[in-house]
């Protein structure tokens, strides 16, 4: 279900060179597994490692987006990108 308000991409503008570039919803507020209580019973060491593997594998998929394509600078703004309203309904052709 698409829901018009919630923004699927954002723009992140460069604050040295005022390159803007698009960023996907997934890489601008990426989500991170966090560790969680495990019994001493179980595997914790294991539990850990994959945890800690996962988030590893996110932060490198998000690097990229992280620095401006043009001058490499990690200064940047960021906004959502919303369709304007009703456009969601009428289809572009």
């Amino acid at each position: 279900m698409y829901i018009p308000w919630v923004a699927r991409e954002y723009e992140r503008t460069c604050q040295d060179c005022d390159y803007a570039w698009a960023v996907p919803k997934w890489a601008a507020r990426p989500r991170t597994h966090g560790l969680t209580f495990v019994s001493e019973a179980g595997d914790s060491a294991a539990h850990t490692a994959a945890v800690v593997a996962a988030n590893a594998a996110v932060d490198e998929k998000v690097a990229a987006f992280r620095q401006c394509p043009e001058c490499g600078s990690a200064h940047y703004r960021q906004r959502p990108i919303r369709l304007p309203k009703r456009a969601w309904l009428h289809p572009l052709s």
